[in-house]
């Protein structure tokens, strides 16, 4: 890959944010299980990485939350109904 397409890469990546979804032991129905982690100086932000969205899913199964799913949210495109639909697996 050449510099500005690794640079665009890395852009557009960041752009984007990943919320977990899923149903917690108790719960009958799909709710936001995970939508921010904590940062690195103290406070939350919210996940802009797709491996570490996929990680936290994980855990979320080892927790018991079945169904669960990953959506991607791109920032840079509005919001459109795809938003909430789109999942990555």
């Amino acid at each position: 890959m050449k510099p500005t397409e690794i640079l665009n890469e890395a852009l557009n990546e960041s752009a984007k944010e990943y919320v977990i979804w899923g149903i917690p032991p108790g719960y009958d129905s799909e709710i936001v299980v995970v939508e921010k982690i904590p940062s690195k100086s103290g406070g939350v932000e919210t996940i802009s990485d797709k491996k570490m969205a996929k990680k936290i899913e994980q855990l979320m199964k080892k927790k018991g939350v079945k169904k669960t799913r990953i959506q991607e949210i791109d920032m840079r495109s509005g919001f459109t109904a795809n938003d909430f639909t789109r999942g990555i697996k």
